[in-house]
């Protein structure tokens, strides 16, 4: 536990013990001055003649108002409530910070292993490919370009994509960003599912990035350069070249437009194109 904690706990320990030893005993209604909690029955019966600092067994008392120690205990809770409030945000941001140095630390796939999914990999080329494609991806996204979208992304993130720039477009604001620096890229897993490749690329890059309205910047910084680190998951179709739309079932080749010609359905190519599935932010400085 670090220092500044230790320091505030054991404050709201000490208000709480003096509240609570300083409180008096809950006396009668108007007009009854006796209190029926603080003597046994037999020092009741020993008449009114003793008084309470006099008589024998009696415990050391400090009187206090009844408003005054309300006032300290209510601080008292206060403080208890801010001080474990406080606590729980310092282990929820202690806990995303070993996650994000967790992830920080994902092992870079070995060659091999991503050769036994794609027998022409060549590193360097496919890295930058990806790099490139997510770039495309940034720059599509802040010039409302739809059809560049749907090329690079799956179908699911596409529609998020297109329902987010439509609120975006009605307000009249836009989300710039340039000055794309690459830092560091690699494949950290890779796997087939159903018909489908799936690698997850872990990302490190910086660019600007803010929004504006009415060509005034509303949020973020246009002096300011983030620093991004990224897991960004990648799909390629493993699908012969003939396939149907899914939603009419009319047969398509492989090279077929990203819109059925029969129902007009927006389907994703089944080439060996790489699309966005998924992309989350691990990091940013």
């Amino acid at each position: 536990m670090k220092k500044k904690t230790k320091i505030i706990f054991l404050t709201v320990v000490a208000i709480l013990t003096l509240a609570i030893y300083y409180i008096p005993n809950v006396k009668a209604d108007s007009g009854f001055d006796a209190d029926y909690s603080s003597s046994s029955s037999s020092s009741s019966s020993s008449g009114f003649s003793s008084s309470r600092g006099s008589s024998s067994g009696s415990s050391f008392y400090i009187p206090i108002e009844p408003e005054v120690a309300i006032l300290l205990l209510t601080i008292s809770l206060i403080a208890i409530i801010a001080y474990f409030t406080y606590a729980l945000k310092l282990i929820d941001k202690e806990i995303e910070e070993l996650e994000n140095e967790k992830s920080s630390k994902a092992d870079k796939l070995p060659v091999d292993e991503i050769k036994k999914y794609i027998k022409d990999y060549k590193e360097d080329i496919f890295e930058n490919d990806r790099y490139n494609d997510f770039v495309e991806i940034q720059k599509a996204w802040m010039n409302f370009d739809l059809e560049t979208l749907r090329n690079k992304l799956t179908d699911e993130l596409y529609n998020q994509y297109e329902m987010q720039l439509d609120t975006l477009k009605q307000k009249n604001q836009k989300n710039v960003m340039h000055d794309f620096t690459k830092k560091d890229i690699f494949i950290s897993d890779i796997n087939k599912e159903k018909n489908n490749l799936i690698i997850t690329v872990y990302l490190k890059t910086s660019f600007y990035d803010y929004i504006t309205q009415d060509n005034k910047v509303i949020r973020g910084d246009k002096q300011y350069k983030l620093n991004m680190f990224y897991k960004l998951i990648f799909k390629s179709s493993l699908e012969n070249d003939e396939k149907h739309c899914p939603n009419c079932g009319a047969k398509l080749n492989k090279n077929a437009s990203e819109k059925c010609k029969y129902c007009g359905s927006i389907i994703n190519k089944s080439n060996n194109n790489w699309v966005l599935a998924k992309k989350e932010v691990k990091k940013q400085s």
